[in-house]
């Protein structure tokens, strides 16, 4: 078998974050309309740090090219948080 090096570009699709980073923008805004206050931070910090690959097999470049697509998106911590901003209850987790 032959075998030899071949360069593959990785594309992490972000699709499904930057909707959620949408929703959870919307909600900050609603539930402190004059501004975010600074305990949140470290929860914001904590989502950032749950980042995941979703489940199914990346794909492939339609073009020809040697593409790998992944897409990622936030674990459990975002709904988690979101949870929290809708009720009020930052202290359940």
């Amino acid at each position: 078998m032959a075998t030899g090096k071949i360069a593959v570009r990785v594309v992490l699709d972000t699709a499904d974050i930057d909707r959620k980073v949408e929703e959870l923008a919307g909600l900050i805004k609603s539930r402190f309309p004059d501004g975010a206050p600074d305990f949140l931070d470290s929860h914001l910090s904590s989502v950032c740090d749950d980042i995941i690959l979703t489940d199914g097999p990346p794909a492939t470049g339609a073009d020809g090219t040697d593409q790998i697509v992944q897409r990622v998106d936030f674990g459990r911590r975002f709904d988690d948080l979101a949870t929290a901003i809708r009720t009020g209850n930052f202290n359940a987790h």
